[in-house]
């Protein structure tokens, strides 16, 4: 089952991939915030994901870390790909039974930040 986002991001190509393919986890914020996590459920229940999440390369990903001994995620993954904006969707559409979610592929952290000036949601303001 494919997760398809409803809105696309001028000037970037997105695609689906397996989701068996991307690591993701989801931060210790989200997870403490029980309202954030369910508001963000709902959401995703009634209007379905508005734009794709964003990943990059898993070893190109490594790269962007400043500081791996302070950083909370592991930074060695077996996945080709890793989510970097997007990872409560990636845990909801997993939960769900999707297999498939459409992703844009960012080279750069400078490109993520683009990206993200067009896909960033607010909580409370969007869900």
């Amino acid at each position: 089952m494919d997760l398809i986002a409803k809105s696309k991001v001028e000037g970037w190509e997105s695609k689906l991939y397996n989701i068996s393919d991307i690591f993701f986890m989801r931060d210790e914020a989200a997870v403490l915030d029980k309202k954030f996590s369910e508001s963000l459920s709902k959401s995703l229940d009634e209007n379905g994901m508005k734009f794709p999440i964003l990943i990059t390369n898993s070893l190109l990903f490594k790269s962007w870390i400043e500081r791996p001994d302070v950083f909370p995620k592991p930074l060695d993954v077996s996945e080709a790909y890793r989510c970097v904006i997007g990872n409560n969707r990636m845990h909801w559409s997993l939960n769900r039974g999707y297999t498939r979610i459409e992703c844009i592929y960012v080279h750069s952290k400078e490109e993520k930040q683009k990206v993200l000036k067009f896909t960033e949601m607010e909580y409370g303001r969007d869900f």
